[in-house]
């Protein structure tokens, strides 16, 4: 029999003991990530042998949305692989769809122009997608694809981004925004404050910047005016989902430049990425509701973690928002990447960063140590055996910065490059 001190020793021991057991530990995360990380042989946008992808098809299934991330905007690694895996989800698992972080409007209104052979396919990438990914001669081979598919096995463009202006938006959105409201008749488009809106509708992209709060506090009453106006066939129309998207905007651009909250304290706007998820969920279920669809966004923006509990985020994620849906959330496999060493570029516009030195009890250290130069990981057999349980770690969440969270709840799986690479000089087109 135990006494005394002993006693308490005994305790305290067995306490430890099933505490060890209770929660995995650092080196039982980490050999279980590693163990279930496949090797790929290629990120060559041109490696049509896809046999070391056949892991990457069976984690996905008959998963009909493939998110696919990046550390920055500018990382030329990232986007071979991302080359390849598109041409890959297209040609062997019947994905037609490519949904870009990029204007909502011009990327759906000028895919519907470009069929009806009003501007060219041409135009039509390097007007509507953002120059963070048209300017990197890395990135050419994706819209390079997309035109050698046109024709045949079409690769469809879409957009669910609701922020800022790209040149076709500049160009047509007024005019287009203008025709749908004629058309539907509400009693504002009646009354005296419509040619007010039309005035101010040419002047936004420019209002944005800050210029003119007066109109961007018009442009927000007129909008929830229209919006509330509409009938339910038409709110639930691409013009009513570009109407909500423009309101978004609107409030964001008061936010960041007349905010005190945002100047006190940083903090990021979460109507953006809330707006991205509605977005996307009207591009997957109204227009194109049959279609496999791949998503092109930032990591940040795909993750589906909780903010509450990734301290770095601030605030949901689309990811987040969009996979709160039970449905939407079974139809999806959102695929990180990350990146153990070498450089990359947020923007074109900045010079390269290296890549900062990841935590020893990071995955991206876990995977090195294997000797990966590409690897992809599901984590689907590591949620299993952690049986539900919480086992946060560390993951780059930048080309820069790092996080403790439990990714493994946050993306379905994460590509792996060890040595990731900058675009190079932006191409003149």
């Amino acid at each position: 029999m135990t006494t005394g001190k002993h006693a308490s020793l005994a305790y305290w021991l067995l306490l430890l003991f099933n505490l060890s057991f209770a929660r995995p530990g650092y080196g039982q995360i980490g050999r279980s990530a590693a163990g279930h990380a496949v090797p790929v042989r290629s990120i060559g946008p041109h490696d049509t042998d896809y046999a070391d992808l056949l892991p990457l098809s069976e984690a996905i299934g008959n998963k009909r949305i493939v998110m696919l991330g990046e550390l920055y905007h500018g990382d030329a690694a990232a986007f071979q692989a991302k080359a390849r895996l598109i041409r890959f989800l297209h040609e062997k698992m019947g994905f037609n769809v490519l949904a870009w972080e990029s204007d909502f409007f011009a990327l759906n209104h000028g895919w519907d122009a470009y069929k009806s052979g009003t501007i060219s396919l041409d135009s039509l990438i390097y007007l509507s997608i953002f120059p963070v990914w048209t300017q990197c001669p890395e990135w050419q081979q994706v819209p390079q694809y997309v035109k050698d598919c046109a024709g045949k096995n079409e690769l469809k463009l879409a957009g669910f981004d609701n922020r800022g202006y790209s040149g076709y938006g500049l160009r047509h959105l007024p005019a287009a925004i203008r025709a749908f409201l004629d058309s539907v008749q509400i009693p504002f488009v009646k009354g005296p404050s419509y040619s007010d809106y039309l005035k101010y509708l040419k002047m936004a992209p420019r209002m944005a910047g800050g210029k003119n709060r007066r109109g961007m506090d018009s442009l927000v009453h007129y909008t929830g005016l229209i919006i509330d106006q509409l009938p339910v066939p038409a709110r639930q129309s691409f013009y009513g989902k570009l109407l909500e998207s423009q309101l978004a905007f609107y409030k964001m651009g008061i936010y960041y430049r007349s905010d005190s909250i945002y100047a006190k304290t940083g903090k990021n706007y979460p109507l953006h990425d809330r707006q991205m998820a509605a977005n996307l969920e009207w591009l997957a279920r109204v227009k194109y509701p049959d279609e496999k669809i791949i998503v092109w966004a930032h990591n940040m923006h795909i993750e589906k973690g909780n903010a509450d509990s990734a301290k770095h985020n601030l605030y949901n994620s689309m990811g987040r928002y969009f996979t709160k849906d039970a449905a939407l959330n079974g139809q999806t496999y959102i695929l990180g990447f990350t990146a153990y060493q070498g450089k990359g570029k947020l923007m074109l516009s900045r010079p390269a960063e290296k890549v900062t030195k990841p935590h020893k009890q990071s995955i991206e250290n876990w995977l090195h140590r294997r000797g990966y130069l590409y690897a992809f990981l599901d984590f689907s057999k590591l949620n299993k055996e952690l049986a539900g349980d919480e086992a946060p770690f560390f993951m780059k969440t930048y080309i820069n910065a790092e996080a403790k969270a439990a990714w493994n709840r946050y993306f379905d799986g994460i590509f792996f490059i060890d040595e990731m690479k900058p675009c190079t000089e932006a191409a003149v087109h």
